[in-house]
């Protein structure tokens, strides 16, 4: 047997040293690596019909199911055909955008905000932030902690 062990940085790197000129030493079997994951490519028909499935009002989750992709594939694709990804009633123009600054400045909660506008908070928070608008502090939370005050 040949001693590495002592000249390398990292000994778990090494499986096994075997010297040649000894027949008597069993050599571990190889390791495979794990399954891969499977790579599936659209045809361009297969594209065209999420396009026309997306058109016809289908969600993104769905599509991604019926074609066995992930949703951000299909929304590349999406993109890629110039279709929005965002249900175009939930799109917010500049008077709807103000109305939530406004909202949101008189006190109003992300939440609160979100069911009149019909999406969830989250959304709203992330188009307020995208306009410069400064998020006040959870109740509760100051403005440099990231959970209750003790």
């Amino acid at each position: 047997m040949v001693d590495l062990i002592g000249q390398l940085s990292n000994p778990s790197s090494i499986l096994c040293v075997v010297d040649s000129t000894q027949d008597d030493v069993p050599v571990p079997p190889q390791l495979s690596p794990g399954p891969r994951q499977v790579q599936v490519r659209l045809t361009p028909g297969e594209v065209d019909n999420l396009v026309q499935a997306r058109k016809a009002g289908e969600s993104i989750l769905k599509l991604a199911e019926t074609f066995g992709v992930g949703r951000t594939t299909v929304m590349r694709h999406l993109r890629r055909r110039g279709i929005p990804t965002v249900d175009e009633a939930l799109q917010w123009d500049d008077t709807t955008l103000a109305a939530a600054i406004d909202a949101y400045n008189n006190g109003n909660s992300l939440a609160q905000i979100g069911q009149q506008m019909g999406i969830g908070r989250s959304a709203v928070r992330n188009r307020l932030l995208n306009a410069g608008v400064t998020m006040r502090p959870r109740p509760g939370w100051t403005s440099n902690e990231r959970g209750p005050r003790d």
